[in-house]
């Protein structure tokens, strides 16, 4: 059986889950939605597959308090686009350097964002239409989703879980670049309004401010 990997389109998902409240955001509002977002994930998916589980959130200056542009919580890696116009334009970045993409599922229900997959023989999936197979599944019992206080626990990348993330997406540490000023977006809230969205281009690469520094201190 093929090993499978996940990237998923975040607020996509959390759109179809009804998790933006309707009276609009509170101070904190987006931390706890992500949160609560994150330990849905890791109780519905396996272990073993959110170890190969990439989550892509929108972000705008910086990430909700709690969190980090790029880290490992759950056993999965999560990324806030915060040097890209949207987090579409990271997620196809992704998709296009990703090191087996025939076995690639995309989850989200954006227009642009299936086609890239395709382009390189990528499984896409309506955000809808995953949520209700994950919901079948019978929650995950591990150790790291249980202990969830209150918060599932997370931390920054090490060293090998840095070149284990740029041998999947072949990415050259040449291609790393200094620290930039974060570039103000605001996340979106579904797929009706996210399925015109224009093509603003990409910027360098998918990293963070700070994240260069950090990860060329490695090698």
């Amino acid at each position: 059986m093929k090993t499978e990997f996940l990237i998923i389109d975040a607020y996509n998902v959390i759109h179809e889950l009804g998790m933006f409240p309707a009276s609009g955001m509170g101070p904190g509002s987006l931390g706890r939605i992500c949160g609560s977002f994150l330990e849905m994930l890791a109780a519905q998916i396996p272990l073993e597959l959110r170890k190969r589980t990439t989550i892509v959130f929108d972000a705008r200056s910086a990430p909700p308090e709690g969190f980090s542009p790029s880290q490992i919580i759950g056993e999965m890696q999560v990324l806030f686009a915060i040097e890209e116009p949207e987090a579409d334009d990271l997620i196809e970045y992704l998709i296009k350097r990703h090191s087996a993409p025939k076995q690639l599922t995309v989850v989200s229900s954006d227009h642009r964002l299936q086609t890239a997959a395709r382009r390189r023989n990528a499984r896409t999936v309506d955000s809808d239409s995953w949520i209700d197979s994950i919901q079948e599944e019978e929650p995950d019992s591990d150790d790291d989703v249980r202990q969830t206080n209150p918060r599932l626990k997370h931390h920054k990348l090490d060293a090998a879980e840095v070149e284990a993330w740029m041998e999947e997406f072949q990415v050259d540490a040449n291609e790393i670049q200094p620290d930039r000023p974060p570039k103000a977006n605001q996340p979106k809230t579904g797929k009706h309004s996210r399925q015109n969205k224009q093509s603003k281009g990409r910027s360098s690469g998918p990293f963070p401010p700070g994240y260069a520094d950090d990860l060329l201190d490695e090698f």
